[in-house]
């Protein structure tokens, strides 16, 4: 049988006490608060306990960054493409002049037409996975003018 002894009854109280003191200082890294207000999680519920307000003001500062940072997206993956453009066609370049030094590096016909069905593929399923990375996007975003409003309630 279990017998709770004072070395044991310390030892318990200095976990607790950890415990307390963690959930006192740390900071879920995101947004935890759906749109109704709920928190998410044992641990995220014991911050917003131990620490009130500021947990509700670190919220809403998430809460913002993110939305901002989903807004801006579009233009962070505009930026991306036109770079990955410019190094593929520098990289064409390069090969070209390769191909023009020595004519026999460059690919056979069927070589070249299977590589260019292969990219084909590519740029489709890459274009599937853009439409629902937007889809999840716009889904976030409407998530979190949602929980804006709630948790800018909660910093009143």
């Amino acid at each position: 049988m279990f017998r709770l002894t004072s070395g044991r009854l310390k030892a318990l109280a200095v976990l607790m006490l950890g415990a307390i003191a963690f959930l006192c200082i740390s900071s879920p890294d995101g947004v935890v608060v759906n749109r109704t207000g709920e928190v998410a999680g044992v641990v995220n519920s014991g911050r917003e306990l131990l620490q009130g307000r500021r947990f509700w003001e670190r919220q809403l500062h998430l809460a913002r960054a993110e939305l901002e940072w989903q807004r801006t997206q579009p233009a962070r993956d505009a930026a991306f493409k036109r770079e990955d453009g410019k190094m593929m066609r520098d990289l064409k370049n390069t090969m070209e002049d390769a191909y023009q030094e020595n004519p026999g590096m460059r690919p056979s016909p069927a070589s070249a037409q299977a590589d260019a069905l292969r990219d084909a593929a590519n740029e489709l399923e890459h274009a599937e996975i853009e439409q629902m990375l937007e889809a999840a996007r716009l889904r976030r975003i409407a998530d979190l003018i949602a929980i804006l409003p709630v948790v800018e309630a909660r910093n009143r």
